[in-house]
């Protein structure tokens, strides 16, 4: 079976693959264009929990463009960490 081009199994196989720990439980995320990213980005793209998820960011702060049920405004800030250090920014 041929898989379209915006699949969840598209997604799940491209990407960056990042895990992070918050509040004692590990999330795995792919960061979908990491060759867009540097210093200044405002806008990525993340595959998490089985769906495409923009985070934008606001000032210093980051958040998810739309914010999924069940995760706090916190847990984007804990992602952005992690891509830096991934990154060296």
């Amino acid at each position: 079976m041929e898989q379209t081009p915006f699949s969840s199994q598209t997604y799940a196989s491209q990407g960056q693959p990042f895990r992070v720990t918050y509040k004692s439980m590990d999330y795995h995320f792919r960061l979908l264009d990491p060759s867009q990213l540097n210093r200044d980005t405002s806008r990525i793209s993340l595959y998490l929990d089985g769906q495409v998820q923009t985070m934008v960011r606001e000032g210093k702060d980051w958040r998810f463009e739309n914010l999924p049920d069940g995760i706090d405004a916190d847990f984007a800030q804990t992602i952005w960490r992690s891509i830096c250090l991934r990154y060296r920014f």
